[in-house]
Protein backbone atom coordinates (compact mmCIF):
# COMPACT_ATOMS: atom_id res chain seq x y z
CA UNK A 1 0.00 0.00 0.00
CA UNK A 2 2.89 2.22 0.87
CA UNK A 3 4.53 1.32 -2.29
CA UNK A 4 1.13 2.83 -4.50
CA UNK A 5 0.76 5.61 -2.82
CA UNK A 6 4.60 6.83 -3.10
CA UNK A 7 4.38 5.96 -6.48
CA UNK A 8 1.02 7.80 -7.05
CA UNK A 9 3.01 11.01 -5.48
CA UNK A 10 5.83 10.23 -7.18
CA UNK A 11 3.90 10.38 -10.75
CA UNK A 12 1.70 13.63 -9.72
CA UNK A 13 4.73 15.27 -8.62
CA UNK A 14 6.63 14.36 -12.53
CA UNK A 15 3.20 15.59 -13.84
CA UNK A 16 3.38 18.95 -12.02
CA UNK A 17 6.68 19.10 -13.36
CA UNK A 18 6.14 18.89 -16.90
CA UNK A 19 3.04 20.97 -16.50
CA UNK A 20 5.11 23.89 -15.11
CA UNK A 21 7.80 23.00 -17.64
CA UNK A 22 5.27 23.30 -20.75
CA UNK A 23 3.92 26.66 -19.00
CA UNK A 24 7.20 28.23 -18.75
CA UNK A 25 8.99 26.98 -22.29
CA UNK A 26 5.37 27.78 -24.83
CA UNK A 27 6.09 31.82 -24.59
CA UNK A 28 9.92 31.21 -24.90
CA UNK A 29 9.29 29.32 -27.60
CA UNK A 30 6.62 31.73 -29.26
CA UNK A 31 9.58 34.57 -28.87
CA UNK A 32 11.81 32.34 -30.61
CA UNK A 33 9.80 31.38 -33.55
CA UNK A 34 9.33 35.22 -33.82
CA UNK A 35 12.81 35.87 -33.27
CA UNK A 36 13.91 33.31 -36.38
CA UNK A 37 11.42 35.21 -38.66
CA UNK A 38 12.48 38.28 -37.96
CA UNK A 39 16.12 37.31 -38.46
CA UNK A 40 14.91 35.43 -41.83
CA UNK A 41 13.51 39.04 -42.78
CA UNK A 42 16.69 40.59 -41.87
CA UNK A 43 18.34 37.96 -43.68
CA UNK A 44 16.07 38.88 -46.76
CA UNK A 45 14.70 35.15 -47.11
CA UNK A 46 11.47 34.10 -46.34
CA UNK A 47 10.63 31.82 -42.81
CA UNK A 48 11.64 28.45 -45.30
CA UNK A 49 14.93 30.22 -46.20
CA UNK A 50 13.18 30.90 -49.76
CA UNK A 51 15.61 34.47 -51.03
CA UNK A 52 12.68 36.99 -50.99
CA UNK A 53 13.33 38.09 -54.90
CA UNK A 54 12.51 34.48 -55.62
CA UNK A 55 8.97 34.93 -54.21
CA UNK A 56 7.68 36.87 -56.87
CA UNK A 57 8.24 37.80 -60.53
CA UNK A 58 8.78 41.42 -61.84
CA UNK A 59 8.53 43.61 -64.75
CA UNK A 60 10.20 46.87 -65.09
CA UNK A 61 8.11 49.42 -67.29
CA UNK A 62 9.13 52.25 -69.26
CA UNK A 63 7.20 55.49 -70.61
CA UNK A 64 8.83 57.59 -73.40
CA UNK A 65 12.02 55.46 -73.38
CA UNK A 66 12.27 56.09 -69.58
CA UNK A 67 11.89 53.55 -66.43
CA UNK A 68 8.49 54.50 -65.06
CA UNK A 69 7.98 51.75 -62.30
CA UNK A 70 8.50 47.98 -61.74
CA UNK A 71 5.42 45.85 -62.34
CA UNK A 72 4.39 42.65 -60.40
CA UNK A 73 3.34 40.02 -62.57
CA UNK A 74 3.34 36.79 -60.40
CA UNK A 75 3.53 36.65 -56.40
CA UNK A 76 4.16 32.74 -54.92
CA UNK A 77 0.87 32.20 -52.77
CA UNK A 78 1.54 32.89 -48.79
CA UNK A 79 4.68 34.58 -49.74
CA UNK A 80 6.32 37.62 -48.21
CA UNK A 81 4.89 39.97 -51.10
CA UNK A 82 1.33 39.04 -50.47
CA UNK A 83 1.42 38.09 -46.42
CA UNK A 84 3.66 41.71 -45.36
CA UNK A 85 2.88 43.79 -48.09
CA UNK A 86 -0.33 42.58 -49.46
CA UNK A 87 0.87 42.78 -52.55
CA UNK A 88 -1.37 41.86 -55.81
CA UNK A 89 -0.73 40.83 -59.40
CA UNK A 90 -0.62 43.69 -61.43
CA UNK A 91 0.64 46.30 -59.35
CA UNK A 92 2.70 48.36 -59.97
CA UNK A 93 5.44 49.67 -57.63
CA UNK A 94 6.49 53.71 -57.70
CA UNK A 95 8.37 54.29 -54.87
CA UNK A 96 10.20 51.93 -52.44
CA UNK A 97 11.25 53.33 -49.42
CA UNK A 98 12.45 57.21 -50.12
CA UNK A 99 13.56 56.31 -52.89
CA UNK A 100 11.09 57.10 -56.81
CA UNK A 101 11.65 54.21 -59.42
CA UNK A 102 11.60 57.74 -61.79
CA UNK A 103 14.79 58.78 -60.26
CA UNK A 104 16.84 55.88 -60.59
CA UNK A 105 18.43 56.81 -64.26
CA UNK A 106 16.81 53.94 -66.33
CA UNK A 107 18.54 51.13 -63.91
CA UNK A 108 16.06 48.45 -64.16
CA UNK A 109 18.61 46.61 -62.34
CA UNK A 110 18.76 48.88 -59.41
CA UNK A 111 15.56 48.95 -59.16
CA UNK A 112 14.80 45.62 -58.49
CA UNK A 113 17.80 44.98 -56.39
CA UNK A 114 16.28 47.79 -53.96
CA UNK A 115 12.44 46.43 -54.07
CA UNK A 116 14.14 42.62 -53.37
CA UNK A 117 16.07 44.95 -50.27
CA UNK A 118 13.45 46.39 -49.60
CA UNK A 119 11.53 43.80 -47.47
CA UNK A 120 14.82 43.02 -45.62
CA UNK A 121 14.86 46.80 -44.45
CA UNK A 122 11.11 47.25 -43.53
CA UNK A 123 11.02 49.78 -46.02
CA UNK A 124 7.37 50.91 -47.12
CA UNK A 125 6.12 50.46 -50.99
CA UNK A 126 4.06 53.21 -53.01
CA UNK A 127 1.91 51.42 -55.33
CA UNK A 128 -0.15 52.18 -58.05
CA UNK A 129 -3.69 49.55 -58.02
CA UNK A 130 -6.39 50.12 -60.46
CA UNK A 131 -5.32 53.72 -60.73
CA UNK A 132 -4.86 54.75 -56.53
CA UNK A 133 -1.38 55.28 -55.11
CA UNK A 134 -1.50 53.12 -51.96
CA UNK A 135 1.39 52.48 -49.36
CA UNK A 136 2.12 49.21 -48.00
CA UNK A 137 2.30 47.34 -45.78
CA UNK A 138 -0.80 48.01 -44.30
CA UNK A 139 -1.32 48.31 -40.95
CA UNK A 140 -2.18 44.54 -39.52
CA UNK A 141 -6.31 44.08 -40.17
CA UNK A 142 -6.26 47.24 -41.85
CA UNK A 143 -7.09 47.83 -45.74
CA UNK A 144 -3.98 49.29 -47.36
CA UNK A 145 -3.50 53.47 -46.96
CA UNK A 146 -3.44 55.45 -49.74
CA UNK A 147 -0.27 57.68 -50.51
CA UNK A 148 -0.62 61.53 -49.83
CA UNK A 149 -0.99 63.09 -53.81
CA UNK A 150 1.77 65.39 -54.69
CA UNK A 151 -0.95 67.72 -55.16
CA UNK A 152 -2.27 67.30 -51.19
CA UNK A 153 0.82 68.24 -49.96
CA UNK A 154 2.70 71.96 -48.56
CA UNK A 155 3.92 74.08 -51.57
CA UNK A 156 7.63 73.61 -51.63
CA UNK A 157 7.51 69.87 -49.89
CA UNK A 158 9.30 67.24 -52.38
CA UNK A 159 6.89 65.33 -54.15
CA UNK A 160 9.35 62.04 -54.61
CA UNK A 161 8.99 60.86 -50.98
CA UNK A 162 5.93 58.69 -50.03
CA UNK A 163 3.76 59.81 -46.91
CA UNK A 164 4.87 58.17 -44.09
CA UNK A 165 2.57 56.41 -41.91
CA UNK A 166 1.65 58.06 -38.66
CA UNK A 167 1.66 54.62 -36.85
CA UNK A 168 4.65 53.04 -38.51
CA UNK A 169 7.63 51.47 -36.39
CA UNK A 170 10.26 53.24 -36.85
CA UNK A 171 13.14 51.29 -39.10
CA UNK A 172 15.91 49.28 -37.00
CA UNK A 173 18.90 49.45 -38.73
CA UNK A 174 21.97 48.00 -36.14
CA UNK A 175 22.37 44.44 -34.63
CA UNK A 176 22.52 45.96 -31.43
CA UNK A 177 18.91 47.77 -32.43
CA UNK A 178 17.27 44.41 -33.26
CA UNK A 179 18.90 42.99 -29.88
CA UNK A 180 17.18 45.68 -27.96
CA UNK A 181 13.49 45.03 -29.43
CA UNK A 182 13.95 41.78 -28.28
CA UNK A 183 15.04 42.44 -25.34
CA UNK A 184 12.17 45.20 -24.43
CA UNK A 185 9.25 43.09 -26.02
CA UNK A 186 5.87 43.26 -23.81
CA UNK A 187 5.09 39.93 -22.24
CA UNK A 188 1.61 38.96 -23.52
Amino acid sequence: MRGAFGLVSLLVVIGIMCYVFVLYNKPVIETGKKAHDEAAQIAGRTSDGTPFGETFKRTPEDKGGRLNDIAVTGIVPGSPMETYYGMKNGDQVVTIGEMNVRDLNNDSGLAEALLTDAYRLHQQLVILRGGQQLTLPAQPGAPAAPAASPSAQAPGAPTSLPAAAPSAPPARRGLQDQLDLIRNRPEQ
